[in-house]
């Protein structure tokens, strides 16, 4: 978005008033901690270390972020399933790796500019304290409005539970936060000065994949927005008081006078962009239902880049996600394979435990590799090859934690 306003305005002008069913309150949190002066000096940084990280970009692999479910709950219904958070894991490696199917409705005119921002993320395998791990707590709590705001989720004091360690894990906690809100985050910016609340809270109706969520919110992309304000991205249409053409500080996403709800009709035109293609209402940080919502582009994942150098480097040599001492390639993982023998190619992988993200390969008796197939977050995955020919085959799985393989038999074409 251009830049056509200050950053001092941007600061002043940075308070939300929460309306109905709103999207996300990370403006309303952090406008208590803004300070013109300081916001100002941070927003240079940023925009040098775009520039440093430029020439790094086609080279920087694929960064893992380890990831801690905190699941605060007074009542049975807030206590969500281990399947709905492995379902927004999923969630988050699907947009944030590009790989989201209904990247078909993003605009002919912006699909050069998507970006796979190469982040993947997995739910923890050690604790701070190097112990196994799920990645997903649970709290009973006896307050129905947890003290200290929202933020009362992240401390035990409060009724909630204290979040891991800010430098080397992204914090998520999932509870009741009533129904006019979906979630919060806070930026990096924040994570020197309060890291004990660093992380992001979710209205447990907002978060993964379930059809008990919120109608609007049931592609698990509330929280992909809100990780986006983790890397410090700001919403599409600026600091979120409807200030005229407000900025997100990110030069290839179009000026927008105020969020775009629901589902718009592209073109979408206003009176902050109403030639070319109008707004990018169908961004991820914009306001729209889940359903209609499908892109980050080249220039958000630039800022998002350079929050990871500046602020969140320390979770690049994170081992949350890594090998718990005592364990030892797959001996802990029991893969198989149903039916075997198959007919016509169908067949499932079945995991004893989660795994957070492998791969699966299929050889034939010679050794050639005949299929692949990447999954996160799963402990079950069916694969489907018709074009099989009666015979031996091997199955081959591949994780973080070494490998293994089974032979699979196919008696029909």
């Amino acid at each position: 978005m251009s830049k056509k306003i200050t950053l001092l305005c941007f600061v002043f002008c940075f308070k939300l008033t929460l309306k109905a069913q709103e999207r996300c309150g990370t403006p309303t949190y952090f406008s208590g901690f803004a300070n013109a002066t300081a916001m100002a000096v941070e927003e240079a940084r940023i925009q040098s270390q775009i520039l440093l990280n430029r020439n790094a970009l086609q080279t920087r692999t694929v960064i893992r972020i380890p990831v801690v479910v905190h699941i605060i709950y007074l009542r049975d219904e807030e206590n969500i399933s281990d399947e709905n958070v492995y379902s927004q894991i999923a969630a988050l490696n699907r947009d944030y790796r590009h790989k989201n199917a209904d990247s078909t409705k993003t605009p002919d005119d912006w699909k050069n500019i998507a970006a796979d921002i190469g982040f993947e993320f997995c739910l923890a395998t050690k604790d701070p304290a190097g112990n196994p791990t799920t990645g997903i707590t649970r709290t009973k709590t006896n307050r129905l409005f947890i003290g200290g705001g929202f933020d009362g989720f992240k401390h035990y004091s409060t009724g909630g539970i204290d979040g891991w360690n800010p430098q080397k894990y992204l914090n998520i906690w999932v509870g009741n936060i009533g129904t006019d809100l979906f979630g919060y985050a806070y930026y990096p910016t924040q994570l020197l000065s309060t890291p004990a609340n660093d992380g992001v809270v979710v209205n447990y109706k907002s978060f993964g994949i379930a059809s008990e969520n919120f109608s609007t919110t049931n592609f698990g992309r509330t929280v992909v927005h809100e990780i986006g304000h983790w890397f410090n991205l700001i919403h599409t249409f600026g600091n979120g008081d409807g200030a005229y053409c407000s900025t997100d500080f990110v030069d290839d996403t179009p000026p927008e006078h105020v969020a775009a709800y629901k589902c718009s009709t592209f073109p979408k035109f206003d009176d902050c962009t109403f030639i070319g293609n109008g707004t990018m209402f169908m961004n991820y940080m914009d306001y729209g239902n889940d359903s209609c919502i499908n892109l980050f582009t080249k220039g958000q994942k630039e800022r998002m880049l350079a929050a990871l150098s500046l602020y969140r480097s320390a979770i690049l040599t994170s081992n949350g996600c890594g090998l718990v001492s005592g364990t030892s390639d797959l001996n802990a993982i029991s893969f198989s394979v149903s039916p075997n023998p198959i007919q016509n190619g169908t067949f499932q992988c079945n995991f004893d435990s989660l795994i957070n993200e492998g791969t699966v390969f299929v050889f034939d008796i010679t050794g050639k590799r005949i299929f692949e197939q990447k999954f996160y977050a799963s402990h079950q995955l069916t694969l489907s090859l018709p074009a099989l020919n009666t015979g031996l085959y091997f199955v081959q799985l591949v994780t973080d934690r070494g490998r293994t393989t089974v032979k699979l038999m196919n008696y029909e074409r």
